[in-house]
């Protein structure tokens, strides 16, 4: 379980109705993943131990655990393939990380794995490079990230276009996105995706800053309020919903 707003640098201990102990070092924010088995009693207190500092408000009714949370998943051509570089910002009982690829977006196969970081609270990057993706094609791709335990779960999906000409009718995808979410171009290629082809407005019509978020994507200006804005990729234009 993740733990936010203990003691910095203070011991941090689980209990449950069995009195059954995990514990873990909390670090300079107050932060800490604790190793807990969730097949176990539920939680029902947390203790931060500093030196003569303790602070044991905190009751957990009930076990809970978090995923791996992905800070950014992009994905840029170079001269070797497709470089897939992702972050996340903590990580709990996290055996690896399967990279997934696909054709057609629906059908996904392995193409490697990276070992996770088991637990963490700290920033971590990670890369995989797909030296057989082929120029003049394109690719979808996906990490499923593992736990120890054999469960799993997959990120957002990341598209990479380098065909001559977007074979493709242009799509703008995930629709609507969350906060600061990337959002996917397909059937333009990567070459082509720049700012000179993209202009994003809002619903007066103003001009949106924005930013290429990888091979195929583009991110909105982070100030920008939730709401509804126009994509305009060449001659094409989508509504797009921001959440």
């Amino acid at each position: 379980m993740l733990v936010q707003f203990a003691i910095p640098n203070s011991n941090v201990s689980i209990y449950n109705a069995n009195g059954y102990v995990a514990q873990a070092n909390a670090n300079a924010q107050g932060i800490v993943a604790v190793p807990y088995d969730c097949s176990l009693a539920p939680i029902t207190a947390v203790l931060s131990v500093y030196g003569q500092q303790i602070c044991d408000d905190a009751t957990i009714s009930t076990a809970a655990t978090l995923p791996v949370k992905y800070t950014y998943f992009r994905s840029e051509v170079v001269a070797g393939g497709v470089d897939l570089k992702w972050a996340t910002s903590y990580e709990f009982n996290n055996q690896k990380f399967v990279v997934e690829k696909s054709k057609d977006g629906k059908n996904y196969v392995e193409i490697g794995s990276i070992a996770g970081a088991e637990n963490s609270t700290a920033e971590k990057a990670y890369s995989f490079l797909d030296v057989d993706f082929q120029r003049g094609g394109s690719a979808f791709y996906r990490i499923r990230q593992v736990d120890f335990d054999g469960r799993s779960e997959y990120s957002k999906v990341v598209f990479v276009d380098t065909r001559n000409s977007g074979s493709d009718k242009v799509k703008i995808f995930p629709n609507p996105i969350q906060g600061n979410e990337p959002v996917q171009i397909s059937g333009i290629n990567s070459a082509d995706l720049n700012k000179g082809n993209i202009r994003v407005f809002n619903v007066t019509g103003n001009l949106v800053g924005f930013k290429m978020a990888g091979s195929n994507a583009i991110q909105l200006d982070e100030n920008a309020p939730t709401g509804l804005y126009i994509i305009r990729v060449l001659d094409q234009s989508f509504r797009l919903m921001k959440k």
